[in-house]
């Protein structure tokens, strides 16, 4: 099976250094079945002027440049030397970078997933294992997804479709047109199947929007007061925000799962039975209490012991959590500034928690009938019939 051909630029003024990187990365088997194609620069201006032109994977970058004297001086007492030759890539496009370098103190505050510092001098598996890493991140195949997302709509899934467009869709709409269907082809299931992920159980992330949209309040926003350090979540309706109505927001209580009293009495109870020897006569007691608390626990995180919670499941940026929709807060929308965004709900799920807060304070509550009294005649007309 043919795999992707995985474009590089290098950037460093040692010509030997760029033949070395190549020797490294192309040919090498881990990459197996993608390859590495390395484009070669000494020059740190004519590499940016190639990145501007051309798509590259990844850039391999040197932090300095030796050809030029006074510059490298001067670079050389710049604590913000990193920064500035990484402002200079991002103001192109996005890329991941690997910083190869001698001076890796200068950068290494700027290591992320996608920015990778390697000492040179070092071991050629450290760079081969920072390329892996990069891609393993699956941004490349990502951002190479989105553009044949594009060009396959544009040529393709379009085709035959244009002079339809050109009659009944206006110039203005026309790249809102294009905007909707490459976002479609960015939902949850095609980027799911385009990263091979299994459809029977999502990952937590694919909830949420991280980091949340900024200057903005809405729905399903996860929210920490600053002051008390406790989280909320926004329960407003998005068209009371669109339409200027929202003069306060109405909070939900959201509780780190440890603080619930359920998970509160289960752990005091795996604790006294963890305390307590084989031979204490009241075993077998606490080893039931223990199983039913922990049984309350597992009932609230699958969303079976009440209404009134609603449980979300943990990921980097966020604990696991329920949100309590007894306990709530109605605040004006001046004070949102005393409120961090901690992450948002992304649709559907969004949707569900204001569906969900609207059934639980849309019960109406019946008096019961005697169900005895109504199994007893169904019987009695069964046996009637025999």
């Amino acid at each position: 099976m043919a795999g992707n051909v995985w474009r590089i630029l290098a950037i460093d003024d040692d010509t030997d250094l760029l033949k070395n990187i190549e020797e490294i990365l192309v040919g090498e088997k881990r990459f197996l079945p993608d390859t590495i194609e390395i484009a070669p620069f000494s020059s740190f201006d004519e590499g940016i002027k190639a990145l501007a032109q051309e798509r590259y994977d990844i850039v391999i970058l040197d932090l300095h440049s030796k050809t030029d004297p006074a510059a490298y001086s001067q670079m050389e007492k710049e604590d913000q030397a990193g920064e500035m030759a990484l402002s200079s890539l991002k103001s192109i496009r996005f890329v991941p970078v690997i910083f190869y370098t001698g001076f890796p103190k200068k950068v290494e505050h700027l290591t992320s997933p996608v920015i990778k510092v390697i000492t040179k001098g070092g071991r050629f598996d450290v760079l081969r294992d920072a390329v892996e890493d990069v891609l393993k991140t699956k941004l490349p195949h990502l951002s190479r997804h989105m553009e044949e997302q594009q060009r396959d709509y544009m040529w393709s899934a379009m085709d035959g479709e244009w002079d339809k467009v050109v009659r009944m869709v206006e110039p203005a709409e026309l790249a809102y047109l294009v905007a909707r269907r490459v976002a479609y082809g960015l939902s949850r299931n095609s980027v799911r199947e385009f990263l091979g992920i299994s459809n029977k159980y999502i990952n937590p992330l694919e909830m949420f929007l991280y980091p949340s949209p900024k200057d903005k309040c809405s729905p399903g926003d996860v929210v920490r007061e600053t002051k008390t350090n406790e989280m909320w979540i926004v329960l407003t309706p998005a068209c009371d925000f669109e339409q200027g109505k929202a003069e306060n927001v109405l909070l939900a209580r959201v509780y780190e799962l440890t603080q619930h009293s359920l998970y509160k009495v289960w752990i005091d109870a795996k604790k006294k039975l963890m305390g307590a020897g084989e031979k204490n006569p009241h075993i077998k007691e606490l080893q039931t209490a223990a199983k039913v608390a922990g049984g309350d626990v597992l009932t609230l995180v699958k969303d079976r012991k009440s209404e009134r919670y609603k449980f979300l499941s943990g990921t980097f940026f966020l604990p696991d959590c329920v949100i309590d929709f007894q306990n709530l807060k109605n605040l004006p929308l001046v004070n949102q500034s005393d409120f961090e965004q901690v992450c948002s709900l992304d649709s559907p799920f969004r949707e569900e928690i204001l569906h969900l807060f609207s059934r639980y304070y849309g019960r109406i509550g019946t008096p019961d009938i005697n169900k005895d009294d109504v199994w007893a005649k169904v019987e009695a007309s069964f046996e009637g019939k025999k």
